[in-house]
C-alpha cells in the first residue's frame, strides 16, 4: 500500500504534466502568430519539459504507415491517454 501523501504527490505531478502537454499543444498553434518574447520563452520551457516524454512516443507512432501521411502529431494525445491511465491507477492503489 502506497502512503497517501506519496500517492497524492504523484497524482498531482501527473496532473501538472497533463496540463503542460495540453498547453504545449495549444501553444504550438499560436507560436507563429504571437510575437511576444515572453510567450516564446514560456513555450520553450514547456517544450523542454515535455519533449523527453513526447519524443519516444512520436518515434513509435512514426512506424505506423497510416499516421506517416497525416500532418498531425498524435503523440500528445497518446501521452495524455497514458497519463490518464496512470492517474487512475494511482488513485486505485
Amino acid at each position: 500500500m502506497i502512503p497517501v501523501i506519496i500517492r497524492n504527490i504523484v497524482y498531482a505531478l501527473i496532473n501538472i504534466f497533463e496540463f503542460l502537454v495540453v498547453a504545449r499543444a495549444i501553444m504550438s498553434f499560436l507560436v507563429a502568430m504571437v510575437a511576444h518574447p515572453i510567450f516564446h520563452r514560456i513555450y520553450d520551457i514547456i517544450v523542454t519539459i515535455t519533449e523527453p516524454v513526447l519524443a519516444p512516443i512520436r518515434k513509435l507512432l512514426e512506424r505506423i504507415p497510416f499516421l506517416q501521411q497525416l500532418p498531425i502529431d498524435f503523440s500528445p494525445l497518446v501521452v495524455l491517454l497514458i497519463l490518464s491511465f496512470l492517474g487512475n491507477a494511482i488513485i486505485w492503489l
